[in-house]
């Protein structure tokens, strides 16, 4: 897959991420309301060439998770990360990316374990507007029909509007035997969540790819993808919850990694 096209073989299946900015700048979470950063000071925003394309999430100094989609084929030197900012693309502190690492079983036709850890040039240090994760524990299962918390500045749609602050959306944790029964033949496996709410109008969207998903005050999960494709139907459809990497079946990894 390139970075450019994000192409997969699956028809329609689109990872939440985007190849470079939109030129109508949508940037809105669906359904969401705008916060502030000392909200979320472990969320990052991901620059390709010095431009929003993905989010992240910070959890020690040198090292952020992210989405394997928002960077792959891609090189170090082409990312650098936004922290301590409402805003992704002004404010704040940017730091280069030094070195990635790819979860060893990432599969690029499924998104199965679609967690990317991004080694940062420098460290960042805590403060009001920055901080580091709380990771869920490794095997900790998820209950169906708890309300857990989306953050990103991904696209409102096809027909989306510019927000360029921060955003935020509740959505409820789905079953894992309702979240295969909604994607039919489409791989839904273990290591991912799924997350909506009836009647749709309320998930994350591409640019959000590998933001966080937040129960209370653990990250639980990074936004991985969604189907069909937001160009032609649009995210936040009542069918198709989003999907999101299951942190808690890849925490084995992230800490033989980081330590973290």
């Amino acid at each position: 897959m390139k970075l450019e096209l994000f192409l997969v073989s699956i028809l329609s299946l689109i990872p939440f991420g985007i190849s470079a900015p939109k030129e109508d700048g949508n940037t809105k979470i669906v359904g969401g309301d705008p916060v502030n950063i000392y909200e979320h000071p472990h969320q990052v925003a991901l620059l390709y060439f010095g431009s929003h394309i993905c989010g992240g999430v910070l959890i020690l100094p040198r090292f952020v998770l992210t989405s394997v989609t928002c960077i792959t084929d891609g090189h170090p030197t082409q990312f650098s990360i936004r922290a301590g900012s409402s805003y992704a693309n002004e404010g704040g502190i940017v730091v280069d990316v030094n070195k990635i690492h790819i979860h060893p079983n990432y599969n690029e036709f499924t998104f199965d374990f679609d967690v990317a850890i991004l080694y940062l040039d420098s460290a960042l240090y805590q403060d009001s507007t920055i901080d580091f994760a709380n990771l869920v524990a490794a095997g900790t299962p998820i209950p169906a029909g708890i309300e857990a918390t989306v953050t990103g500045w991904g696209t409102l749609g096809e027909s989306g509007e510019v927000a360029h602050q921060l955003q935020e959306v509740k959505v409820n944790i789905l079953s894992g035997d309702d979240c295969k029964e909604a994607y039919g033949d489409i791989t839904i496996t273990e290591n991912m969540l799924c997350a909506g709410v009836t009647g749709g109008g309320k998930d994350a969207c591409v640019g959000d790819a590998g933001g966080p998903l937040q129960l209370n005050d653990q990250v639980i999960g990074l936004v991985s993808w969604g189907y069909p494709g937001y160009q032609i139907y649009g995210c936040g459809r009542p069918e198709y919850p989003g999907v999101y990497t299951n942190l808690a079946y890849c925490r084995e990894w992230i800490t033989s990694v980081t330590g973290a």
